[in-house]
């Protein structure tokens, strides 16, 4: 492969007259030497620019201005929010299978008293489990669209907010990681702690999102944030329910 001479990229075949392609965005190729290896293994575990790690610290110090950059057209130093919500989730649901933990039996477990050891109840939570990572998208989207309602003559549409909440609900998983561990993420108060959390954590980002001054927007993001999660929580139910039914639970 001739790396000195590339009249064309080497990703996607288009004519390269600057150092990054004009259509896929790829770098001008170079041969992989000692001097290359040891600065793609850098960039690739030490480098804080990386999209992955800025977005985790931008959400994690600055959620509203990472967020709104974003929206925005700042794109390129953030990752993919659908990616981000993707992985997080699901390496949040590989961590509790390999801890013989439920997340869904932990959910219910402080909130009622029925007796949750049967036959039934293995088969009821183990549908429910296969399905809430798309149980996490269509959350997202619900609560997107509460916000849209209660801020529809602001400037960011439906599904501008699904991109927001994909980012915040994806950066809560983190913190059930160290919860898992640490074996106190099936206690009664960590559950409702969870809650409060999905609730407080995105209804601060998307008020402060907006950039506007006064109290009310922050009660208006609020009514968002728990109509949006009562809308997630009686689809959960719901599913629930209709589960439950075909099992003649």
């Amino acid at each position: 492969m001739d790396f000195i001479n590339q009249p064309d990229c080497l990703n996607c075949g288009s004519p390269l007259n600057t150092e990054y392609c004009g259509q896929c965005g790829q770098k001008k190729a170079q041969r992989i030497t000692f001097k290359h290896l040891i600065a793609l293994v850098q960039r690739g575990t030490l480098e804080l620019r990386s999209p992955f790690l800025q977005t985790i610290i931008g959400l994690t110090v600055r959620p509203a201005d990472t967020c709104r950059e974003y929206l925005d057209g700042k794109r390129a130093k953030y990752f993919n929010p659908a990616k981000y919500a993707f992985w997080l989730t699901t390496f949040a649901i590989l961590l509790a299978s390999y801890l013989n933990i439920s997340l869904v039996e932990s959910s219910l477990q402080g909130f009622t008293s029925e007796n949750l050891a049967s036959e039934r109840f293995d088969t009821f939570k183990a549908i429910l489990e296969n399905g809430l990572i798309y149980f996490f998208f269509i959350s997202a989207f619900l609560m997107a669209m509460a916000s849209r309602l209660v801020f529809r003559k602001e400037k960011y549409n439906l599904f501008e907010l699904y991109v927001v909440y994909l980012l915040l609900n994806g950066h809560l998983t983190l913190l059930s990681y160290g919860l898992l561990i640490s074996g106190h993420y099936n206690d009664l108060f960590t559950q409702i702690g969870l809650m409060l959390l999905a609730i407080i954590y995105p209804a601060i980002v998307i008020a402060r999102i907006y950039m506007k001054d006064g109290f009310f927007i922050y009660i208006k993001s609020f009514i968002a944030a728990i109509i949006g999660f009562i809308f997630a929580s009686i689809t959960f139910g719901f599913v629930g329910g209709l589960t439950a039914g075909v099992l003649g639970m």
